[in-house]
């Protein structure tokens, strides 16, 4: 069937410009980091003018086409490759998402061991979860340097930006790890940041004030809906290890 081309005539008006996969442009994470310009509806809290944006992806390039004998062994030599060399046997099991660290933008914290991501719960107090990743997840997390520390800043859609910090700066194991405004909190909203295993299995959360570690308990370490808390560090970290997945556009 023949597709009439986009001309701006016959139906009222210029086409709307489509992106590469042919769908109209989504606004996405760049909507939410575009409102650090603006005030916070949270109270007390200063309005962010160095918000990160997501990382401009480069242009795609169309692959040449192949002669079909160069085709048939370049297909062969991949087909090889892609077999899993695990002692002959043939099932083989996915390997599980790679760990990656601490950068500054945005960022999905993901928890190792379950493999979901930190978030609310749809509660009013900022406390955190460990949930499953979406895309519409509050709040959305940029990290940002503070020297060799970290601060996990927050963009809520109901309450703009915040700050990651524990609970009324308490030194205490159990205290909750939540989302609330900036600058109440002092070094209860820094975090350090440390790997974990050789090759690396994960990144500590330590806030600084306390010394202690960022995570669930080891029960409860693959527990959809599970709080996060400050929490005595363990040895081999379970419900402790998080990974820093970037993100961008709706992802």
């Amino acid at each position: 069937m023949a597709v009439a081309e986009a001309t701006g005539t016959g139906h009222g008006g210029p086409a709307p410009a489509l992106t590469e996969s042919g769908s109209e442009p989504r606004s996405g994470d760049e909507a939410l980091l575009s409102a650090a310009d603006g005030v916070s509806s949270r109270p007390g809290t200063t309005p962010r003018t160095d918000a990160p944006g997501p990382a401009p992806s480069g242009p795609r390039r169309r692959p040449r086409a192949l002669p079909a004998a160069v085709a048939a062994v370049v297909i062969a030599a991949a087909v090889t490759a892609a077999v899993p060399h695990f002692g002959g046997g043939s099932d083989a099991v996915a390997e599980p998402p790679g760990v990656g660290g601490p950068a500054p933008g945005p960022v999905r914290i993901r928890a190792v061991d379950s493999g979901l991501c930190l978030a609310e719960q749809g509660g009013q107090n900022g406390q955190l979860y460990q949930q499953p990743c979406s895309p519409d997840s509050v709040p959305r997390f940029p990290l940002k340097r503070l020297g060799t520390d970290w601060r996990l800043e927050t963009f809520h859609t109901t309450f703009g930006w915040g700050c990651t910090g524990v609970q009324e700066k308490s030194t205490e194991a159990g205290a909750p790890v939540e989302d609330q405004e900036c600058g109440k909190r002092g070094p209860a909203e820094a975090f350090r940041v440390e790997p974990a295993g050789k090759p690396v299995r994960g990144y500590r959360l330590r806030p600084v004030h306390s010394g202690l570690c960022a995570g669930v308990d080891a029960a409860d370490s693959e527990k959809k809906g599970a709080d996060i808390r400050q929490l005595a560090c363990t040895d081999d970290g379970t419900g402790q290890l998080f990974s820093f997945d970037p993100r961008t556009g709706r992802s």
